[in-house]
């Protein structure tokens, strides 16, 4: 049986590209800050090793793309949305409220039945 935070990080993990392109929505940041963002406002985060293995299938979707940079001596990639991103964005965020809401429509009725039997 799952318990209720291996459900919760499963739900993160399948909405990891569509949380990686609402951050770089904010401009421009580097795959630590983005790893940060996750941790401060979900409380979740990727693995570097999930993490920047997505960042490469985004960039090669064209979905994102980077630039080298270098900070303190260590070369580092800044990635930013690109116009494609920026649109499939759109498209996944719309995608993503529609399952979030029929996954509602079955789950809390549901709950409210169980709170109601006691």
């Amino acid at each position: 049986m799952q318990t209720i935070s291996t459900t919760r990080r499963d739900l993160f993990r399948s909405s990891a590209q569509v949380l990686v392109l609402s951050i770089l929505t904010d401009g421009p940041t580097h795959g630590y800050a983005i790893q940060r963002e996750l941790k401060r406002t979900l409380s979740q985060t990727l693995s570097a090793s999930s993490l920047y293995p997505l960042l490469g299938e985004l960039q090669a979707q064209g979905l994102i793309a980077s630039t080298p940079t270098t900070h303190n001596g260590r070369p580092r990639k800044v990635y930013h949305l690109t116009a494609a991103g920026q649109q499939h964005l759109r498209k996944s965020a719309t995608h993503w409220q529609a399952t979030i809401a029929q996954l509602q429509s079955v789950v809390l009725p549901a709950v409210r039945r169980v709170a109601t039997r006691k």
